[in-house]
């Protein structure tokens, strides 16, 4: 009886360790997860502020073509005047 009491008890002993490292890996899991989901906040914060920016970046390219547009017209009416008078 005092065998196996001293049996059960390794094999306690070992289960309990057994757990520990399974929690350790866990526990080290839990942190590697937290800190990829903290570089994720941080990026889709970057993207954020990269999308809030289109419309105004659009909203300016669509106001340079338009004033070249318009140059590119008074070029081609100085050009046809000057054609008209030659």
């Amino acid at each position: 009886m005092a065998v196996r009491s001293a049996e059960a008890a390794k094999e306690i002993d070992d289960l309990n360790s057994a757990s520990s490292a399974h929690i350790e890996a866990g526990v080290s899991r839990v942190g590697q997860v937290g800190g990829a989901l903290e570089k994720i906040v941080a990026d889709v914060g970057v993207v954020t502020g990269l999308v809030t920016n289109i419309p105004a970046s659009s909203q300016t390219q669509a106001a340079s073509l338009a004033e070249i547009n318009a140059a590119a017209n008074q070029l081609d009416q100085v050009t046809q005047q000057n054609a008209a008078m030659a």
